[in-house]
């Protein structure tokens, strides 16, 4: 079981069998550079929780990660995106758009990545909450 590099510092991932959360200070201290989110995002959801405020940090149980663009692989530059989304009380991701990204070419790959993360619900209170992320997505070109 390893973290991954491209998804969610907030989260360690074996995607398969076994998740296993980081420590609650190492979610913390990954979500401290992050941009400030759009004024409107996600504010008409009741419950709305920073993911450094949950009790334990996000687990991922499963979802895809993001595939880098076909039509970028001749040239192969590398790329990000950041986006923002909501997890749902059910730890589905519900609401997600993109904040930032070096290319447009790498936008609808991590948006598509994302839509299909399913969390294991975010606590606060040791109560189920909505939880608003925001994550950095890497983009390297597949090796030959």
């Amino acid at each position: 079981m390893k973290r991954h590099p491209k998804l969610l510092p907030c989260c360690v991932v074996a995607w398969g069998l076994l998740v296993v959360p980081l420590s609650a200070k190492s979610a913390q201290s990954a979500t401290a550079d992050k941009p400030e989110p759009k004024s409107s995002f996600g504010r008409e959801i009741r419950n709305l929780t920073e993911v450094k405020d949950l009790d334990a940090p996000l687990t991922v149980i499963s979802g895809r990660l993001p595939q880098y663009p076909s039509e970028l692989r001749k040239a192969g530059p590398p790329g990000y995106v950041v986006v923002e989304f909501i997890i749902n009380l059910s730890g589905d991701v519900i609401q997600i758009q993109v904040l930032e990204s070096s290319r447009r070419e790498f936008e609808m790959p991590a948006l598509q990545s994302v839509q299909t993360w399913k969390f294991k619900p975010g606590e606060k209170g040791r109560r189920a909450v909505n939880v608003h992320a925001i994550e950095r997505l890497e983009f390297e070109a597949p090796k030959k």
